[in-house]
């Protein structure tokens, strides 16, 4: 054959890559093995059912649509598509694992133009590609039915160079992102960025619609889409068109909306165009795609041939000097050494532990997750939804609201604090470090990033809808109650049910069904604790309606934190307690080993 590889071999590689993906689903749980086989029902299901429903939207509404409104729903669908198909990949990059990754189809006998046929197949074989594939070519069909069927064929083979482009592109896109995260460290910044990335790809749409002026003529209402959006007199539907066809064009995602558009206008040129142009990228991207996997299977992971080189030996002295050094280049940064005076009033195991946690969740992808989710969604509120606390109240509850959601994001690393430590978990038993030291020092360490956090949330809201003093005063004392409640849910988490967590990934392995009831309680209870500071909000306003200006906002806030900080120091001991019973159980877990 041309790709080098049988029939009988191809087959035989595709039942075993699918009997071992079955195995390992059994292996890890039986009811996982067969919810694996429902969404598979459900999956198939669907592309049959998106084929049908593309045929009868199609059918049904293409007839009485005009030119512009076929681009913006094939415009929808593609947005729709890409999302899926991004939040697919990054999943994909997260949980790892190829079908058929080429280091161990080299070891079959399979020629490099198979081992890469396979590996790109393998790569596409998702539902998402399937169920809009079926779609497409549902909406293609019922062209041909209402315009023809040279309209419905033109649109047809539109769609498949568009998802061999976008499958293409994909394949390209994971190998770079492959190589990238061959290094552990560097796997979790690109798998935190992946996130938000794909957050803010998904959010575009909604970015751009805020951009607009929705105060619309009265003339642009019609009977027909058609006749509604080219109504005449309407210059934002004449800005909109112009912008959706500009965008359209200028994107080769957008070719597809942009072929079906001239179809349907009668234009045929400019389809063939858009239909040679997505095959031209297909084929780049792919023969890229295949002369880098030719070089990671000839020379190496980063394509260049290795050299050895001898090491220099390097006088004890010199070695003594450089050693003192870099133990002492840490105390020399600025904020190490803010970091190190807040922390001096500690004892010296709590403040080691303090530290040394700070830097280990700088690290990891769950910490880098955690201190950048809520910038994203500090974001998109002041995008998306800042005119909706433009009231007092809604303001209050805006800035309650966000800190709830902060300390619900840094609850995620509260209750596995042990977690990340691994086999440095056994250092600090070994050490002789108290245990109520070692608690104090895990709930401090995260205590830079939420409340740090948090206080940038307030003032950016104090910005968009300003309170008056008081009240930004009491929100940022409840920031400090919130999180010492979350600490001590965090500390009552990680002692109970400890569990290994991969340095490289964001997955934790192990999870049960117990342990996600059981944070989901811990972030109603967030919610629960803003109730009392909604009443005391109300209160206030009674009370300033009758000629008493009194803030009972802000001294319900200080009585609140006056109650969590004397439980947190009672309840401190008693966890202290429950450790040091349980401290062995807790090392079993922590140093299971993970990939």
């Amino acid at each position: 054959m041309a790709t080098g590889i049988e029939r009988s071999q191809f087959a035989a590689i595709l039942w075993l890559g699918r009997t071992l993906s079955r195995r390992r689903w059994e292996r890890q749980s039986p009811l996982l093995a067969g919810f694996m086989v429902l969404l598979t029902v459900v999956g198939v299901t669907s592309i049959f059912s998106a084929l049908f429903l593309g045929y009868y939207v199609g059918i049904v509404y293409l007839p009485d649509l005009s030119p512009l409104w076929v681009l913006l729903i094939w415009d929808c669908i593609v947005v729709a598509f890409l999302v899926w198909w991004l939040a697919g990949v990054l999943l994909h990059l997260q949980l790892g694992g190829e079908r058929f990754s080429l280091t161990r189809l080299m070891h079959m006998p399979v020629s490099p133009q198979g081992a890469f046929l396979l590996n790109f197949l393998s790569s596409q074989m998702r539902v998402s590609l399937g169920f809009f594939l079926a779609l497409m070519l549902g909406l293609s069909v019922a062209h041909s039915v209402v315009h023809g069927v040279g309209d419905g064929a033109v649109l047809g083979l539109l769609v498949i160079a568009s998802m061999a482009m976008i499958a293409a592109l994909t394949y390209q896109f994971q190998s770079w992102l492959g190589r990238l995260m061959s290094n552990k460290r560097r796997r979790g910044t690109v798998v935190a960025v992946a996130v938000i990335v794909t957050v803010l790809i998904a959010n575009l749409p909604a970015l751009y619609n805020r951009t607009l002026d929705f105060d619309t003529p009265s003339t642009v209402d019609s009977d027909t889409p058609g006749e509604a959006v080219e109504a005449e007199g309407s210059p934002l539907a004449g800005n909109l068109a112009v912008t959706v066809i500009a965008v359209n064009v200028a994107l080769p995602p957008g070719w597809l909306p942009v072929g079906a558009w001239t179809v349907n206008r009668g234009q045929y040129w400019p389809a063939a165009l858009c239909f040679v142009g997505m095959l031209a990228i297909a084929a780049l991207s792919l023969r890229r795609s295949y002369r880098r996997t030719l070089r990671f299977l000839t020379v190496g992971d980063d394509g260049r041939r290795r050299e050895t080189h001898r090491e220099v030996p390097v006088p004890e002295e010199r070695q003594t000097l450089r050693a003192v050094r870099r133990s002492a280049a840490p105390a020399t940064g600025r904020w190490q050494g803010i970091v190190d005076r807040l922390l001096n009033r500690l004892p010296e195991h709590a403040r080691a532990v303090a530290w040394s946690s700070i830097l280990l969740w700088r690290r990891a992808p769950q910490g880098k997750m955690v201190m950048l989710s809520p910038i994203l969604l500090i974001l998109l509120y002041v995008v998306l939804f800042s005119e909706f606390g433009s009231s007092d109240l809604a303001a209050h509850g805006s800035a309650l609201a966000f800190l709830a959601l902060v300390l619900m994001m840094c609850l995620t690393l509260l209750t596995n604090q042990f977690g990340q430590d691994g086999g440095g978990f056994r250092t600090l038993v070994l050490v002789g470090a108290a245990p109520r030291e070692i608690l104090l020092g895990k709930n401090l360490s995260l205590a830079p990033f939420a409340i740090t956090i948090g206080l940038a949330a307030l003032i950016v809201l104090q910005v968009m809808n300003p309170v008056s003093a008081s009240h930004f005063a009491a929100h940022t004392v409840h920031l400090v109650s919130l999180y010492l409640v979350g600490c001590l849910v965090g500390n009552a988490f990680s002692i109970r049910t400890p569990r290994a967590m991969s340095p490289s990934s964001m997955s934790v392995p192990n999870s049960t069904a117990k342990m996600f009831l059981a944070t989901f309680l811990a972030m109603v209870l967030f919610l629960v604790m803003t109730l009392p500071l909604i009443l005391a909000l109300l209160v206030e306003r009674g009370a300033e309606a009758v000629g008493w200006p009194i803030p009972v906002f802000l001294i319900f806030a200080a009585l609140e934190l006056a109650i969590v900080s004397f439980v947190y120091r009672k309840l401190l001991r008693a966890q202290a307690r429950l450790l040091a019973e349980r401290v062995e159980f807790v090392l079993d877990q922590v140093t299971e080993p993970v990939e």
